[in-house]
């Protein structure tokens, strides 16, 4: 009977010991990725810190295009579509569309 009982004991200390090494196993995979998501975490997080001073620097750098502010201003003070074109070197169609914008503010 004693002998039934180490026995019993022998296997489940052997079950216990495989489980534990099974979950160690499984607590280091666990880590691995871990860290593995917190490199991808860091490295996202690195290119929009880039892509968002990418995009301060155009803001910063975008200036409006002389020539249109110069159609844009004439527009306002009642210049012709055909004045705009030759004094601002602008296309018939930009001009038409500047002054349908300015229309389109005016009814606003």
């Amino acid at each position: 009977m004693q002998g039934e009982s180490l026995k019993q004991i022998k296997q489940k200390l052997d079950s216990t010991q495989l489980l534990h090494s099974k979950s160690e196993q499984h607590k280091e995979y666990l880590q691995q990725l871990i860290s593995q998501l917190q490199t991808n975490q860091q490295q996202q997080l690195d290119v929009i810190t880039e892509l968002s001073n990418k995009i301060l620097m155009l803001e910063q750098n975008h200036e409006p295009n002389p020539l249109y502010t110069r159609a844009k201003k004439m527009i306002e003070l009642g210049a012709e579509l055909e004045e705009v074109i030759q004094e601002c070197e602008i296309s018939r169609a930009e001009a038409e569309l500047l002054i349908a914008m300015q229309k389109q503010t005016k009814t606003a």
